[in-house]
Order: structure tokens, then sequence, then C-alpha cells
């Protein structure tokens, strides 16, 4: 079975200025201007959807807030 690989829906794009936003990334990318989230595919991860005809599934990382 090939291993699949899942981005953020946000990822490559600026997060939010909200000082809170910035820091409640559980993944890759907490604490920096850019959503870097890039993981390996799992069905445990927040909004999870596979896209086989896609080269990556996605999911949320929390970059944009989680309220």
């Amino acid at each position: 079975m090939e291993e699949r690989k899942a981005k953020c829906v946000y990822y490559g794009k600026i997060k939010p200025k909200r000082s809170y936003a910035n820091d409640e990334c559980n993944y890759i990318c907490y604490g920096k201007d850019y959503c870097e989230c890039v993981v390996d595919s799992s069905d445990n991860l927040p909004f999870f959807e596979e896209q086989k005809d896609k080269e990556f599934d996605k999911f949320y990382c929390g970059c944009h807030g989680w309220v």
C-alpha cells in the first residue's frame, strides 16, 4: 500500500494575525506565519478527507484557530 500524505487546507497561506490563531496549530506550522503542514494521512486527523484522485489528502491543522 502506498503511503499517502495530507496537506492542511490552508497550506501555503498566511495565517491570521489574531494572536491566538498562530499558536493553535497542533502540527508543523505552530508559531509560523504561513501554514506548512504536510503529515502522514490518517483518519484521526481533524476534518480528514481522503482524495485518491489527487496527490495529497486534506485535513485541518488548526492554524486559523478552532473557534
